[in-house]
């Protein structure tokens, strides 16, 4: 009998403290459980999304896991990105903080998520994985809040903020709490076309989303470096063939994630898979590998950015290796480090 009360009390123990997880996280003083390489805070902000998936597997096995992940509305509605934060970060095994960022744009316009990463934004992959992980979509009702985020970003000096989604999170996190912008060293943002577009009016989608954050985000102090169109179109491509050389053995459920965005790219004429959000990851971890441009652009309210003398200055990537996106992601998905998938 003693035994099972004990049992019972580790068991009401341990539930506590999953759920208490993101508030324990905020009162960590900064760089409490990071390498020694690099005490620098780094944020993860994005809407997972195939190629988010990927990026975030990267990201795991690197010296940079990301003390907070925060979800916001994209690729797919807030709900299904939130949700896929969860598993994503339990599945690679990241122990990072979990956030709910924004749910809609500013101006409230529904943004036309269609399924291109699938029905649930990871290639119909997510009912499989929930199994495997034993939770359910009640999880995303665990995340916590940019209050949370803005707390532990105050507390700590240096931060780096990697956004693979709609600006709107970073940009209410500002409005919010306008002094975390004193502690956010860099930004690295995918989005935006200086001369490559995917959406009508010469936009972006992520810019294209919520065309406010953007301008707002663009009208900041913040140092920005942005992975527009441009160099994603042309060097965040794998092929068929690379894809199939890939040994998926230690995270089973990206093959379906890599093979629906090749489909999805191949209804638009584009013969590969297209992982946009791997390449501010990529420079991340390698910066000296990236051919970076300074210029001066602007921002509109619709989310379109251009070349302009009363714009900005913005570091601009503009080529990396190609086969650089390859290497990394076939190291990162054969990694035997954490069995991602189970």
């Amino acid at each position: 009998m003693k035994t099972l009360v004990i049992c019972k009390h580790i068991r009401v123990l341990f539930l506590t403290l999953f759920y208490a997880m993101p508030i324990l996280i905020t009162s960590c003083e900064c760089g409490k459980g990071m390498s020694d390489s690099m005490k620098k805070m780094i944020i993860f902000d994005g809407d997972p999304g195939t190629d988010d998936a990927v990026a975030l597997r990267i990201l795991s096995l690197s010296a940079y896991k990301p003390y907070w992940c925060i979800s916001t509305f994209g690729n797919m509605p807030w709900d299904y990105t939130c949700l896929n934060m969860h598993l994503l970060s339990q599945s690679f095994g990241m122990e990072s903080g979990i956030a709910c960022g924004a749910k809609v744009p500013y101006d409230g316009h529904t943004v036309n998520c269609s399924d291109f990463h699938g029905p649930d934004g990871l290639g119909e992959t997510s009912e499989s994985l929930m199994q495997e992980l034993g939770i359910d979509k009640n999880i995303i009702n665990s995340s916590a809040s940019l209050a949370d985020v803005a707390r532990s970003v105050l507390s700590c000096e240096s931060v780096i903020y990697v956004i693979t989604g709609p600006l709107s999170s970073l940009s209410h996190l500002m409005d919010d709490y306008p002094e975390v912008k004193s502690h956010i060293e860099r930004v690295y943002v995918m989005g935006g076309g200086v001369g490559e577009f995917n959406v009508d009016g010469d936009r972006e989608y992520n810019f294209a989303a919520d065309g406010i954050a953007v301008e707002k985000v663009f009208s900041s102090s913040l140092d920005i470096t942005l992975f527009p169109l441009d160099i994603t179109h042309h060097f965040a491509k794998l092929s068929l063939q690379q894809i199939d050389s890939i040994d998926f053995t230690s995270a089973p459920f990206l093959k379906s994630v890599l093979n629906t965005n090749y489909r999805s790219n191949s209804k638009y004429g584009i013969t590969d898979a297209v992982l946009h959000d791997a390449m501010p990851v990529l420079y991340l971890l390698e910066p000296e590998k990236f051919k970076v441009e300074d210029m001066t652009l602007s921002a509109d309210s619709t989310g379109r950015i251009r070349p302009s003398k009363e714009g900005r200055v913005v570091h601009v990537a503009v080529s990396c290796p190609e086969t650089l996106l390859y290497e990394r992601v076939k190291r990162a998905i054969e990694s035997k480090e954490k069995q991602a998938g189970l």
